[in-house]
């Protein structure tokens, strides 16, 4: 209850800072050491919230989102709904790429049509009825079937590319998810996985895959930066003891993640200090229900989680608390729902099954597996805190109840190839809707898939219920708030009522920086580089 009324007030007043300093420092650079990079440089090819918030530095969407989360221009002026079928965006003028060419309608078209495509990682944040039509070189309409009154919610994340650029170099195509190519008759590393081109605030400088990114101010920059970092270092370093002791040395400005229990040894220091924000992310498990027989167990000629008393045993054999108060220290609250009450109200009434190992043995046992079974959990590695640590205790938890977990932990990019792929039995990842309400997990993660990109494009447990997913079409065209909120309250319901995933927690997220550092994190735990500060030590 507390974390829920303290991200209430975030929500409300504003994004959190380290410390406050005055706008006018001269210029400086910032070396921030994070456990993991980005996927690489293209922005239509990885979903995730890293990989986005680096490159929202390079490239920007035709909207985004301040400190509070609200919407507000970027690459497009202002928006109008001059139907209820038709939005239009009039664009900014005398936007300059990073190469010094031009921004107009045809790169937004262009765009749109390359996050479409096939090897996209971001189809999903555009409905498939939806036509681009250029107007005008500085204006582009969205036509659709039906109404969408959150048609742009996501859009931030939704990068504008140059047409001419991408042309010029092949790359009109995302980087393929397993062989990293571009366009098919090259075989060639994509352009755009290792060279960028935007319009945003930084341009980069120079690249090495999985060992540092260099980031230098785009002084072409349309807008005006409120901070003071001009040139940004972003360096992989997975050791949680070696980023700490490159900030206690002043290797580096700031730290990403904070352990949990490390507050207190960087607080102490009189030259780090540490901030943290409640957590709107959550964490949550997945199973496979869709195939008949699972791809990673022994049971065979059948599929175990099929049955929902085999996935209520799963849910009842985890004790949430242990993993948030033992592991996490308290920075995570346990979660009964794939999304935080406070990003949809009407889920506060779920509540999480009880932990409760007998009705786990006992329902096990009702289904036909009174000796248990064994499976393959797929597990993610510094992608969420202590993501391994947490994998490991699921693992011991469900062991007590007969389940024999083996455990597959890998790094960040080859988890999420394999996730896309579809490729598991069992996983464990996190997930923020991009749009900040409901809508956006129930289609991205619980609608039945379609082969429109849009429904059911992160649905990897072949979970099918057919009023959720009327409700989650028709709610997606509603446009009174009520109907559509109280459609949405009762899609949760029918998801909880399934136990089609099981939610573990939402993470919170710390972070330690020197104390001349003033970095701006807004409540999704996004880094504004260009609203930061530092000062001389």
């Amino acid at each position: 209850m507390k974390m829920l009324k303290a991200l209430k007030r975030m929500l409300m007043v504003s994004g959190l800072c380290v410390l406050g300093f005055a706008s006018s420092l001269s210029a400086a650079e910032l070396r921030w050491a994070n456990e993991s990079g980005i996927g690489n440089l293209d922005p239509h090819t990885l979903r995730e919230a890293f990989h986005l918030n680096v490159l929202k530095h390079v490239y920007e969407g035709l909207i985004r989102r301040d400190e509070k989360l609200g919407i507000e221009p970027a690459l497009a002026e202002r928006w109008e709904n001059v139907s209820p079928e038709r939005w239009r965006f009039h664009l900014r003028r005398d936007v300059k790429f990073h190469n010094g060419n031009s921004f107009d309608a045809d790169d937004v078209v262009f765009s749109f049509q390359r996050a479409r495509d096939q090897w996209s990682d971001v189809s999903g944040y555009i409905p498939s009825d939806v036509e681009v039509v250029k107007v005008d070189p500085f204006t582009v309409d969205f036509v659709s079937g039906k109404p969408y009154p959150l048609l742009f919610a996501e859009w931030e994340n939704l990068l504008i590319m140059d047409r001419e650029w991408a042309e010029e170099f092949r790359a009109v195509r995302p980087t393929n998810p397993v062989t990293g190519a571009g366009e098919e008759e090259t075989g060639l590393v994509n352009y755009a996985a290792t060279h960028a081109n935007g319009t945003g605030a930084y341009q980069v400088t120079a690249y090495q895959e999985g060992i540092s990114l260099k980031l230098q101010k785009n002084v072409r920059w349309w807008d005006s930066m409120s901070g003071n970092v001009d040139q940004v270092e972003l360096l992989i370093v997975q050791s949680d003891s070696t980023r700490s002791a490159a900030l206690i040395q002043g290797d580096v400005d700031l730290v990403t993640p904070l352990k949990p229990g490390n507050a207190d040894f960087f607080d102490r220091e009189e030259a780090t200090g540490t901030d943290s924000i409640v957590g709107i992310r959550t964490i949550f498990l997945g199973m496979d229900q869709g195939r008949d027989e699972l791809l990673y167990s022994d049971v065979k000629g059948k599929n175990p989680f099929r049955d929902i008393r085999v996935r209520k045993a799963f849910y009842h054999a985890i004790d949430a608390s242990v993993l948030t108060e033992g592991i996490l220290k308290g920075a995570a609250a346990p979660a009964a729902s794939l999304i935080a009450p406070v990003l949809s109200p009407g889920v506060s009434d779920l509540k999480r099954l009880p932990f409760d190992p007998e009705k786990a043995r006992s329902l096990l046992a009702e289904a036909g597996y009174p000796a248990g079974f064994s499976l393959e959990l797929v597990c993610p590695m510094n992608r969420y805190v202590e993501d391994e640590k947490i994998c490991q205790a699921i693992a011991a938890m469900l062991s007590n109840v007969g389940i024999d977990v083996q455990l597959a932990v890998m790094e960040k990019a080859r988890f999420f190839k394999r996730l896309r792929s579809g490729m598991t039995s069992f996983y464990l990842v996190g997930w923020l809707p991009a749009s900040y309400e409901g809508l956006n997990v129930l289609r991205a993660l619980a609608a039945t898939p379609l082969d429109d990109g849009f429904f059911g494009v992160y649905n990897k447990t072949g979970y099918s219920n057919a009023r959720l997913d009327f409700l989650t079409r028709e709610g997606q065209a509603e446009i009174d708030p009520e109907k559509r909120a109280a459609m949405i309250a009762e899609a949760f319901d029918i998801l909880a009522a399934d136990v089609a995933y099981i939610p573990l927690y939402q993470q919170g997220t710390s972070w330690a920086s020197r104390r001349n550092v003033d970095v701006t994190v807004r409540p999704d735990n996004q880094v504004l580089l260009y609203k930061s500060h530092k000062a001389a030590p």
